[in-house]
């Protein structure tokens, strides 16, 4: 299910929407493909449009549940950026992994974890401190902010809209095999002022529509 990882770009699922951001020359900033990341294969037999491509782009962005297979993906970053192969990471090393991760931590900020989750030294971290690391990092991640970042996945071409076209090109690059018909369906549902395309309420509001069906207490 992991992409084979090359140190010289960032990780992503081998998928028409890998979309490198740009890195600062000084430090390269590969990323890891994460489970979220909607290249990758995930099950959505029997769902709707609406929850298939949702889902599979709100995946990308959703850090803040942990899972045994982020589990994974936080080990495989370790793996990775333990170059020494101690088993233990250093400051740089700490930091290289947590922006592979997609958090993008500023000096003082990697000094403070390890000063705090460092149970020996204190200026490096093993495996199970930084998994304490990460889950402290996704739990503080506000889900608001994962519903923007979506959205702005969505709205690429920038308009504060996400249009009939933007869904089509999605969808596609998804592999999603998803007609007109039903994409319009999908933005009718939640399109309240009715201008044919969905705004960053409406979509937040898909997103909380989709919360719901996925825990039957919300």
């Amino acid at each position: 299910m992991m992409a084979n990882l090359e140190r010289n770009r960032r990780f992503s699922a081998s998928s028409p929407l890998s979309r490198p951001a740009p890195t600062p020359a000084h430090e390269p900033s590969p990323r890891i493909p994460t489970s979220l990341h909607p290249g990758l294969p995930l099950s959505y037999k029997g769902a709707s449009p609406r929850r298939s491509i949702t889902g599979r782009v709100f995946r990308k962005h959703a850090l803040h549940r942990i899972t045994e297979e982020h589990k994974q993906e936080i080990r495989m970053a370790f793996e990775l950026f333990d170059s020494r192969k101690v088993g233990k990471m250093n400051y740089r090393e700490l930091k290289a992994a947590m922006r592979a991760l997609e958090f993008d931590v500023k000096k003082g900020e990697v000094k403070m974890l390890l000063e705090k989750f460092s149970k020996d030294s204190g200026d490096e971290v093993n495996y199970e401190e930084f998994l304490e690391i990460m889950v402290h990092k996704f739990k503080d991640k506000d889900p608001n902010e994962d519903v923007m970042k979506a959205f702005r996945y969505f709205d690429e071409d920038s308009t504060g809209k996400i249009s009939l076209k933007n869904l089509r090109k999605i969808s596609k690059e998804l592999g999603e095999h998803i007609t007109d018909e039903e994409l319009i369906t999908m933005i009718d549902e939640f399109d309240k002022d009715s201008d044919g395309e969905i705004s960053m309420t409406e979509f937040f509001e898909i997103m909380k529509t989709r919360d719901k069906e996925d825990d039957p207490s919300y």
